[in-house]
């Protein structure tokens, strides 16, 4: 005596934790949301700073942290043009500056600028941003974790 509808049960409700197992499995990787900012005007060669309460926090045994950028000029005769450094909240400098040049992301309907550091030990940290041209540029940010 066979019992088909119970083995073809047994085979879904496997490949249905299976693929469950994986799922989760592919997820737990994926970036955390640490820190956004929307919109902020930085006047001409100005240095701004944002997560300086240390709001921008890596725990754990620390991991990748990515920045997605937004940038224009609020002058057309200029182009945008930032430096941006993740610090730790006492100053300290983590990998190195990266320049975003140009006019980024959804007011200039093209991609946003992505500044990967890696290696980020566990800590609070905070973005300066400068502004390295002579008119005010608007920014706005995400900041993305990944764990090691």
């Amino acid at each position: 005596m066979t019992f088909p509808k119970i083995k073809s049960s047994l085979c879904l409700t496997f490949v249905v934790m299976l693929f469950s197992v994986f799922a989760l499995s592919t997820t737990a990787e994926a970036a955390t949301t640490l820190y956004q900012w929307r919109g902020e005007g930085v006047t001409a060669y100005q240095t701004k700073y944002f997560g300086e309460e240390g709001d921008i926090k890596v725990r754990g045994n620390g991991g990748t942290v990515s920045i997605k950028i937004d940038q224009y000029s609020q002058n057309s005769n200029t182009t945008a043009n930032a430096k941006y450094t993740l610090l730790s909240v006492s100053n300290k400098v983590v990998g190195s500056s990266r320049v975003v040049v140009g006019d980024r992301g959804g007011s200039a309907k093209l991609p946003a600028a992505t500044l990967t550091f890696t290696d980020v030990l566990p800590g609070d940290y905070m973005i300066q941003v400068i502004n390295n041209t002579n008119a005010g540029i608007v920014i706005q940010g995400d900041v993305y974790f990944t764990a090691n």
